[in-house]
């Protein structure tokens, strides 16, 4: 079982669409479960760890509306197939495929997630990650529908069909058995009708037994 939650703030680098260009708030939070569906320490034929993970999503408590919005402000849920695998006690890779679908009229979406970890030691680690999201339908920006009333000054984001890659690199540190900090860094690399983004973020971690 995990639990995401988080706090962000979205800053426009130009003039923004607003007289306050930043918003803050309350991040979209998951609530997910997952079940392993084959153990790579005990597999007798060498196969990689195999997991399916649902998750119901929270929409934050943030503006929505806005390009620089924080999300979409929907709820729903997510369910994906996880794959990894650790590699002379060094070196791990793990890729994630799955599908999202949330209310308020925000499109559905296929997601990939693919990341490479490297061990340090038994406390530090780098990552690197590659997203990429593909909505499914939904508005183009500036096409007919995406703003049907000019005197209004909030567009129709959330309904767009946003596509994008990004990739990131991480560091972390395990303080403690139980508790990780960790710091990361993420770009877009390539998208449609989404921002040209750099995302910064700071992580806490703590895993503790259910039983």
């Amino acid at each position: 079982m995990d639990f995401r939650t988080g706090y962000a703030k979205s800053e426009f680098v130009l003039a923004g669409p607003t007289i306050d260009d930043s918003f803050n708030g309350l991040a979209d939070s998951t609530i997910g479960l997952t079940w392993r569906i084959v153990d790579e320490d005990i597999s007798e034929h060498g196969l990689p760890s195999i997991a399916l993970r649902v998750a119901a999503i929270i929409a934050g408590d943030y503006d929505t509306g806005y390009i620089n919005s924080i999300g979409d402000g929907g709820d729903g849920g997510e369910v994906s197939l996880i794959v990894g695998k650790i590699f002379a006690d060094k070196v791990a890779l793990s890729g994630e495929l799955g599908y999202r679908d949330r209310d308020s009229g925000i499109p559905e979406e296929v997601f990939f997630n693919l990341n490479a970890y490297y061990l340090f030691n038994s406390k530090l680690t780098a990552s690197f990650e590659y997203q990429w999201n593909d909505a499914t339908s939904g508005l183009d920006i500036g096409q007919p529908g995406f703003a049907p009333d000019p005197s209004r000054p909030v567009r129709r984001f959330p309904e767009l069909e946003e596509d994008y890659q990004t990739v990131g690199l991480g560091i972390s540190y395990n303080v403690t058995n139980t508790l990780n900090l960790g710091l990361n860094f993420a770009t877009v690399i390539d998208g449609r009708n989404t921002n040209d983004t750099d995302a910064i973020g700071i992580t806490i971690g703590y895993a503790f037994d259910l039983y």
